[in-house]
């Protein structure tokens, strides 16, 4: 599923610290969020809250950009399986 490029825009800005570089830790009543900019990628991983993260508990996501396309992916096709810790070296499609 792919996001106006303009909400993508919208929603990912109010992430963005001083260094642009994106890394936010949320936390609902269901999962926690942590939002990470690294290497020309923000990733973003859920997980029930106390996850340790090195635990393969969590579903994460990869966004990059080409030129004027945004690419978002999922590592294990969304499944709650997946090492944060691994983030940068996960297969995604």
């Amino acid at each position: 599923m792919t996001l106006p490029i303009s909400y993508r825009d919208r929603e990912h800005q109010k992430f963005r610290n001083r260094a642009g570089k994106v890394s936010v830790s949320v936390t609902s009543d269901n999962f926690i969020s942590i939002v990470d900019s690294s290497g020309g990628a923000t990733y973003v991983g859920e997980a029930l809250p106390s996850s340790l993260t090195s635990s393969p508990v969590w579903k994460i996501t990869r966004i990059t950009k080409e030129g004027s396309i945004d690419s978002i992916l999922l590592a294990d096709s969304g499944e709650f399986t997946q090492v944060w810790d691994n983030r940068a070296s996960l297969i995604y499609g």
